[in-house]
């Protein structure tokens, strides 16, 4: 295995941050926690403790970091090592989207993170199938999908992105002063649910 100090692309640490106003967490298709969060302590150059292992999931766990002077923890998802082909076939059907849910559950239900107020994921990955999957997962808060380049080994290269605002509720029934809509009809444009 590689040793994190020298196995790390350049331009990640500017972009993987974890503090006060930015939430990151991981979700791989290894089977070592530890490994991975050997590579995060290098990042931001602090320790992490493990909080607790959520071994619930059919396929993966979850393995929760506390880090030092942060309010929120650091999240780890990796696919159980038993079986580990069979998993990691199972959790590719979607990507990572089973898993980038599971943590986001997580911070949803256990850190009450009200996801759907203005809380901005972004997603990272350099298989293009991850990527697209993302890209199409169900979501109630905005999410930027970003696809890097794979080939270039020595620094991060964001080939793609593609960016999904904030989905609302369709509403069912018109609101009552909603039903007569004064001025020229053809100004009224639906909005735009490009991403």
């Amino acid at each position: 295995m590689h040793a994190p100090e020298t196995n790390i692309k350049a331009g990640v640490t500017k972009l993987f941050i974890h503090d006060e106003t930015h939430i990151a967490a991981i979700a791989s298709y290894h089977n070592d926690p530890d490994y991975i969060k050997r590579y995060i302590e290098v990042i931001l150059n602090t320790p992490l403790t493990l909080r607790e292992r959520i071994d619930t999931y059919a396929d993966n766990v979850l393995s929760v970091y506390n880090i030092q002077s942060m309010p929120m923890p650091l999240i780890i998802s990796t696919v159980k090592g038993d079986e580990f082909n069979a998993r990691v076939a199972r959790l590719k059907v979607t990507g990572k989207n089973a898993q980038i849910g599971q943590v986001l559950q997580y911070l949803e239900t256990v850190e009450k993170i009200p996801l759907a107020e203005a809380v901005e994921v972004e997603f990272y990955d350099d298989d293009e199938k991850n990527y697209r999957e993302a890209c199409e997962m169900t979501r109630h808060f905005s999410f930027t999908a970003f696809y890097i380049d794979r080939q270039n080994q020595a620094e991060l290269v964001i080939k793609e992105s593609k960016r999904a605002g904030l989905l609302c509720a369709p509403q069912l029934e018109p609101a009552v002063e909603d039903e007569v809509i004064a001025g020229d009809i053809d100004e009224i444009k639906s909005p735009s649910l490009s991403g």
